[in-house]
């Protein structure tokens, strides 16, 4: 069982949930919202992957809880698009993977349809097995309705890029 913890509003978690458990057997990987009402409660969850869509209030003002969520994360997907407290990051020892539409970033778009998503991965990076996910374009299909949430289709694309060879 991979805990997976996604730092978000209830909206885009849900629509995280929705997109991933359509690609995954729920019975292999478990998602949980992190937010400024659950995060006192999460202390004693080791994730394996933590993911920044969102920065909610508390995690706006608190670099401590971000370090507190991400203590012991082996993979940190973080949206580079927001900004973050200063220096909430540096003490983190985990692989970062940033996305997004920052040209930067790690995994970012290359082209956006109603039906599907065109993503580019900029750098490799390992995946839980400690294979590399390899630099290129990816397809990834989506529905209409859920066009409106590509961020949390790409965090979707990543995560299953990083548990692939793990299942």
């Amino acid at each position: 069982m991979i805990f997976i913890g996604v730092v978000s509003d209830n909206k885009k978690f849900e629509a995280v949930k929705k997109l991933i458990y359509k690609n995954k057997n729920k019975n292999e990987i478990t998602l949980i919202n992190i937010n400024n009402k659950s995060i006192d409660n999460l202390k004693n969850i080791k994730f394996k992957i933590v993911v920044f869509l969102d920065i909610p209030g508390r995690f706006k003002e608190n670099d401590e809880s971000i370090e507190e969520v991400c203590k012991g994360t082996n993979f940190l997907i973080v949206n580079s698009d927001i900004e973050y407290p200063k220096d909430s990051l540096k003490n983190i020892k985990a692989n970062i993977i940033t996305f997004g539409f920052n040209h930067l970033a790690t995994v970012t778009f290359s082209s956006v349809t109603n039906e599907s998503l065109l993503i580019s991965v900029q750098r490799n990076f390992p995946d839980i097995s400690g294979f590399l996910v390899g630099v290129g374009e990816y397809s990834f299909s989506i529905d209409k309705a859920d066009r409106n949430y590509i961020y949390e289709a790409l965090v979707c694309y990543i995560i299953m890029a990083l548990i692939a060879e793990n299942q």
